[in-house]
């Protein structure tokens, strides 16, 4: 039911998967999130910002340094290209590029499926989107810096775990089969390898993941902050289920998830 709530209208990504990018490039962050907020009211400009991506002039050159970093923006490539990424299997799952979430027999509902389409393309598109134009910015200031391809690379790798993106491994081809099991797979990993990077990571790939990382927590703390001020009550036992998220009335929200 979860599953089925959230697919019409929806434009997560920009609270969920990109949170801990917002640190790295608010600017960009904020088009994207605009840019995904449009994709769901409007086909046809998913398209436009599909293949305004595709022909950026270090396109093909920047997904090529990263295989995670590819992957992670097949999505442009894929809806220019008029091929939606589905999986039609036992499993009845369907697209996205970053999760599948959706059984096939709603997309026969009229009017349903036509909002799931287009959530589909808001969300993936609207993803890949945000962060190839972040990676992008990487790359030409990283040049600029005479950086290497190999540290640029790494930059490449932080910013797609940074926006919900972390890779499956040896379990990559069967993310489809595990995100019937486990809620956004990928995105759960990408929680474990954040702050894996800050850790593993040296130079500027580390940097990023730093500011990445812990900008995400100050602005979790401070949305917190503001929310206790207004009244909502916030759970601060480090030993509940329920820390750090806040309690409006009967409801609990969690600001990062």
């Amino acid at each position: 039911l979860q599953r089925v709530l959230r697919t019409p209208l929806d434009a997560s990504f920009i609270g969920r998967q990109s949170f801990f990018a917002l640190p790295v490039d608010p600017r960009r962050w904020a088009l994207g999130s605009l840019r995904g907020v449009r994709m769901l009211f409007q086909g046809k400009y998913t398209d436009q910002v599909a293949a305004m991506m595709k022909k950026r002039p270090y396109f093909d050159t920047i997904r090529e340094l990263d295989p995670e970093f590819k992957r992670a923006t097949q999505a442009i490539e894929n809806h220019v290209e008029g091929v939606s990424k589905r999986v039609a299997g036992p499993e009845e799952a369907v697209f996205t590029d970053d999760e599948a979430f959706v059984n096939r027999f709603l997309l026969a509902i009229p009017g349903v499926g036509h909002a799931i389409m287009r959530s589909s393309d808001s969300f993936s598109v609207g993803l890949a989107a945000m962060r190839y134009y972040i990676g992008e910015q990487l790359y030409v200031l990283g040049k600029r810096a005479g950086r290497s391809s190999e540290e640029i690379a790494e930059d490449l790798k932080v910013i797609t775990h940074l926006s919900g993106r972390g890779s499956l491994g040896a379990a990559e081809g069967a993310a489809g089969e595990i995100s019937q099991l486990l809620w956004a797979p990928r995105w759960l990993a990408s929680r474990i390898q954040v702050p894996l990077d800050v850790l593993t990571k040296s130079g500027h790939a580390r940097m990023l993941a730093v500011r990445g990382l812990f900008g995400g927590a100050g602005l979790t703390a401070s949305i917190l902050g503001m929310a206790k001020l207004a009244g909502a009550d916030i759970e601060l036992n480090p030993t509940s289920a329920n820390w750090g998220k806040m309690k409006i009335g009967p409801s609990r929200m969690d600001v990062t998830a």
